[in-house]
């Protein structure tokens, strides 16, 4: 299910960006969002009335996830996570591992330094190449992962993308928002990008409440609020840095560049980078999770050299999945950001301290 809704959300965001389609598309997307919608929720049920069964990690589990398709804020969150309890206690992250070969042919492993993206997926690639004492594990049973952490020395385990996840029980569940699209435009897949209901926010803990501007942060509580009555942790991107393949901090302040990235929300990322540079001269979005090929890059650079740009700058995410044999015209650059707690801190604090007590 959750491979499916990333795999429909990807291939069809040109359809939810437009504003319009014909009246054939738009009664195709109704019906198979409304199918969609169904399987959900007789899933969820089966798993509610104990007819799928929900087996015990032999870890202390903290879900950490979100009910729209892409672009939530949930990576970020969790690299933050980790790195604050990891001051105390081994944390392991168990994540599918999603587009990556590891998790197409059934295997499991801890990701190490001889792996690659197209190995092991990108998202838990970065979370790897970012936190160095954090044991990341991919694989398609999050519970065969979770032994496989725990035979390690891991003492807790974060359940990346666990809202869906129902196969593993878990202690703790942490619901990420976007306060740019709380509920996937009120549709399921693949007319909106709802994978979940939000009555299913009463099963939260915590609500993490990413990137809403203070304009919308109330309404966004409010709207919120129908639903749980969890506490509320707000946060956004902060700490921004250009860096080049050294790893070095680059000023690109008066350079004008070309930017490129293959995100769930790709506005956030640009929004950020025009705050570091002159100006954005070319931009190329692609689905989110995309691999790319050599000519990508290419392309980017001649169109990016062809409307005056000076350098080419992506994600960190993207970054990791450049071609190694690419030969650049100009420099590509990345953009590196950490996530940062705008208020709740109380309720942030009280989270760490009740997920170092599962271990004790």
């Amino acid at each position: 299910m959750i491979t499916s809704s990333k795999m429909i959300s990807s291939r069809l965001d040109g359809f939810i960006a437009k504003k319009t389609h014909n009246l054939l598309v738009k009664f195709f997307l109704t019906i198979a969002s409304y199918v969609f919608q169904s399987a959900v929720f007789l899933r969820n049920k089966s798993y509610d009335l104990g007819l799928f069964p929900i087996r015990k990690s032999p870890l202390p589990v903290v879900s950490i996830g979100n009910i729209i398709a892409g672009g939530s804020g949930k990576t970020p969150f969790t690299m933050r996570l980790c790195r604050d309890l990891e001051e105390s206690i081994p944390c392991a992250i168990l994540s599918r591992g999603y587009k990556g070969e590891i998790s197409s042919s059934n295997s499991h492993s801890r990701i190490n330094i001889s792996m690659t993206p197209k190995q092991t997926g990108d998202e838990p690639y970065l979370l790897s190449k970012r936190l160095k004492h954090v044991g990341v594990y991919v694989g398609p049973s999050r519970l065969q992962s979770a032994r496989l952490a725990k035979k390690d020395g891991f003492a807790l385990a974060l359940l990346d993308d666990g809202m869906q996840h129902r196969k593993i029980a878990r202690d703790l569940e942490i619901v990420v928002l976007n306060g740019h699209n709380l509920f996937g435009n009120d549709a399921f897949l693949p007319k909106g990008r709802l994978r979940d209901f939000p009555s299913n926010l009463d099963r939260a803990n915590y609500v993490v409440l990413h990137s809403v501007t203070d304009f919308d942060y109330q309404l966004s509580v409010e709207q919120i609020r129908k639903y749980t009555q969890a506490p509320i942790i707000r946060t956004c991107m902060g700490n921004l840095f250009i860096k080049d393949y050294k790893e070095n901090a680059i000023n690109i302040a008066n350079q004008s560049v070309g930017a490129f990235c293959a995100l769930g929300n790709p506005a956030s990322f640009y929004q950020s980078l025009e705050q570091m540079c002159q100006g954005i001269m070319y931009k190329k979005n692609f689905s989110d999770h995309y691999f790319f090929e050599e000519k990508d890059i290419k392309k980017i650079i001649e169109n990016t050299v062809v409307n005056g740009g000076k350098c080419v700058v992506c994600s960190e995410k993207d970054w990791i999945k450049i071609p190694k044999s690419v030969s650049c015209e100009i420099p590509i650059f990345y953009l590196e950001a950490s996530l940062q707690v705008v208020s709740g801190m109380d309720h942030y604090k009280e989270l760490i301290a009740n997920s170092l007590l599962l271990t004790k």
